[in-house]
């Protein structure tokens, strides 16, 4: 059975009308493609261009296409440096990103405040500063580390306006078990002389472990 020699020409017209409008296809100034325009195009990107709003498809470096789908649930999803693919970035046991802050740097015309202690707890352990007289402190973050055993120690940070250590009020704390972590606060106290900050370490379990523990701010 042959073909019929009408159906291969209008096969052919197709053929031929379908190449004219491929090579007519031209991409406009707003990224939209046009296949109404007559003439031979040579373009170097294309937008992908949603149809009902101006949302365009992105791209990564590598030219990748970002691809999101609400269908899909993800276990993980690694975020890596765009220069370094070694550094990752981590979250807390919530879940939540964690992202690394520079300290603050002291405005001009204060006295930066650094308050260090590290050294092997077996209780309680207190590093005083009392806050120069007539001058105001302003505290802008708790630092802590501990050695890792089975139970956690504890940083805290306290006000103590007799300068007796013993009437505390507290300011802040971090919990820490074979790592470390940081606090930021805006904390703002005026020194009389006696006015104190008590550093406290504490080794909530048995025995001894080391414990780090700092606080930075500012006189002004």
């Amino acid at each position: 059975m042959g073909i019929d020699t009408e159906y291969l020409e209008q096969l052919k017209g197709l053929i031929s009308e379908l190449r004219d409008l491929l090579s007519a296809i031209e991409v406009e100034s707003d990224g939209s493609i046009n296949a109404n325009i007559n003439g031979t195009v040579d373009v170097d990107t294309i937008s992908i261009k949603d149809p009902l709003n101006d949302y365009r498809a992105k791209v990564d470096a590598d030219g990748k296409l970002h691809i999101k789908n609400d269908l899909i649930q993800y276990e993980s999803l690694i975020i890596r440096d765009a220069s370094n693919p070694l550094l990752k970035a981590s979250v807390d046991g919530s879940g939540r990103l964690l992202v690394a802050t520079p300290p603050a740097t002291p405005p001009p015309l204060t006295t930066p405040v650094i308050i260090t202690a590290f050294g092997t707890v077996s209780g309680n352990v207190d590093s005083a500063y009392t806050i120069t007289n007539g001058k105001s402190l302003v505290i802008g973050r708790l630092l802590a580390g501990s050695q890792e055993a089975n139970s956690a120690c504890r940083v805290t940070l306290y006000d103590n306006p007799s300068g007796d250590g013993v009437t505390l009020i507290l300011i802040a704390t971090l919990y820490v078990n074979g790592n470390s972590d940081k606090f930021d606060l805006s904390e703002k106290i005026t020194g009389n002389g006696t006015h104190k900050i008590i550093l406290r370490r504490t080794n909530l379990g048995g025995g001894s472990k080391e414990v780090f523990g700092r606080f930075e701010g500012y006189e002004e």
